[in-house]
């Protein structure tokens, strides 16, 4: 490790019992005490060769992969803020090379392909084409079974590629075209973008013509437990009206709490702020998915009797059990109308697409009790805007939270520079104390325990695909097939 931090050579190179390196992660000490590793420094900067007896050796004798040699704790991407680049043959020697990294971010692309260099038979080639967070980099790849052979970086997909990870940013028709192995394109969020789903289904196209089989798009759904967790307190925050009471309290002003005091008018005083019990009411869920049934599985611990529509129901709309112990009543979509007007808290869980757009408008309102409430957690456009506006201010409604909506910001300096998100200026939600705005928090995008669920979750299901197939294994826990007919 110290090789790469001096320009000077070192007077004597590293032998025996290195710091950190475990035998039963590559075998290194035992390469060592057979005589037969060496290791030796370079003059090139950020550099280190390797015999490639070493790595033969280390294959044959304990078993390991070439693959899991370049994840283990030895190899210098753990001490310098740069990644792997490539691994190459060079002068009879492994030559790994480091890529300086770029201002503020850490970047590698690392190449290693044991079955390309005949040293381990790779189950299943995996290539991520975005930076893996360094906060759980290290853990990820320990995870990764050792029969898999794992590249990552942007510039450069290799064309054995069977699954390709990517996530922010597009990828073109073009590249997916090249990759005549690919069997699985994964977007580790809750969907992929316009642009991305277009390629694939001009890919699909491409192969459904050439009669190959068509490519598997799957997303992640690590992000449900967090969602539905801001659904269930967007539920309770505008049925009880808790931001009202929150400015109030700041203020000093007590007589929200509706309790009567001495010196006062008789009676509860008019300040009192109203709240909904939610109790024995009924909840509507639109959309029970992964999202949906968790926020009606707390919704019915909270004593509600919780009713669901899905496309996939049948006409009986019988109760069900449905997931984490509760029981929901589901119905199909042409029961909505029906339900609305016995429902007192809508949630809307649904994804947006061309039969969701304008779900929820003016008609569908009308139909909701005065003292109903709504709640959106799928996409802006489901609900109506004006319509919700004007149901809001109207007092048609008891009130409207919403963590998803019309209009978002697209530079960093938009983001901090009071950009609205509706889309009709006269529509100032701001203005309506029933509303609560919530600014697309339902992810908890940025958190390092969100990075570990994505990125533990993502590393268990390659690990089953490599197990059971890409088809069979790939799409568990927390990995789902995205359909591009339905949009989810």
């Amino acid at each position: 490790r110290y090789h790469q931090r001096s320009k000077e050579p070192p007077k004597k190179a590293p032998t025996g019992k290195l710091s950190g390196i475990g035998p039963t992660r590559i075998g290194l000490r035992d390469i060592m005490s057979a005589g037969v590793a060496s290791h030796c420094w370079s003059p090139k900067p950020k550099q280190l060769l390797i015999s490639n007896t070493m790595v033969a050796h280390t294959a044959t004798r304990t078993g390991v992969s070439l693959a899991s040699c370049a994840r283990s704790e030895y190899f210098p991407h753990r001490c310098f803020d740069s990644r792997w680049y490539q691994a190459r043959r060079h002068s009879g020697l492994i030559c790994w090379e480091l890529a300086q990294p770029r201002a503020g971010k850490r970047h590698f692309h690392r190449n290693v392909s044991a079955n390309q260099r005949g040293y381990a038979d790779a189950a299943l080639r995996v290539h991520v084409a975005r930076d893996v967070p360094e906060s759980v980099e290290k853990k990820f790849l320990a995870k990764l079974s050792q029969r898999m052979d794992f590249s990552a970086g942007a510039k450069h997909i290799p064309p054995s590629t069977q699954i390709l990870v990517q996530g922010y940013g597009d990828v073109s028709e073009e590249q997916l075209g090249v990759l005549d192995e690919l069997v699985a394109f994964v977007v580790p969020y809750a969907g992929p973008s316009l642009k991305q789903q277009e390629a694939v289904r001009a890919e699909n196209m491409r192969r459904q013509q050439a009669g190959l089989p068509p490519l598997l798009l799957c997303n992640t759904h690590h992000n449900a437990p967090m969602t539905a967790e801001l659904g269930v307190a967007l539920v309770l925050a505008v049925s009880k009206r808790l931001l009202p009471a929150d400015a109030s309290i700041r203020r000093g002003d007590w007589r929200v709490n509706g309790a009567p005091l001495p010196g006062g008018p008789p009676g509860f005083p008019a300040e009192t702020l109203p709240m909904l019990i939610l109790e024995g009411k009924q909840a509507l869920v639109i959309g029970l998915g992964q999202v949906g049934s968790r926020i009606a599985a707390a919704l019915y611990g909270l004593g509600m009797d919780v009713h669901a529509v899905r496309r996939s129901a049948s006409r009986s709309g019988e109760a069900q059990p449905a997931p984490r112990g509760s029981v929901v009543t589901v119905h199909p979509m042409e029961d909505l109308h029906d339900l609305l007007s016995r429902t007192t808290v809508l949630v809307l869980t649904v994804p947006g697409t061309q039969s969701t757009r304008g779900l929820i408008g003016q008609k569908e309102l009308n139909k909701l009790p005065e003292e109903a409430v709504v709640v959106n957690m799928g996409r802006g456009d489901v609900v109506d805007e004006g319509a919700i506006y004007d149901a809001v201010q109207s007092g048609a409604l008891f009130g409207f939270a919403s963590d998803v909506w019309y209009k978002y910001p697209k530079s960093y300096d938009e983001a901090k520079s009071g950009t609205t998100p509706w889309l009709d200026p006269a529509h100032d939600f701001s203005q309506l104390d029933r509303v609560v705005l919530s600014p697309h928090r339902g992810g908890a995008r940025g958190l390092p325990e969100t990075e570990q669920r994505r990125w533990f979750g993502l590393a268990d299901a390659l690990n089953k695909a490599v197990e059971h197939g890409i088809e069979k294994g790939l799409p568990t826990g927390v990995v789902g097939v995205f359909g591009l007919d339905r949009g989810y």
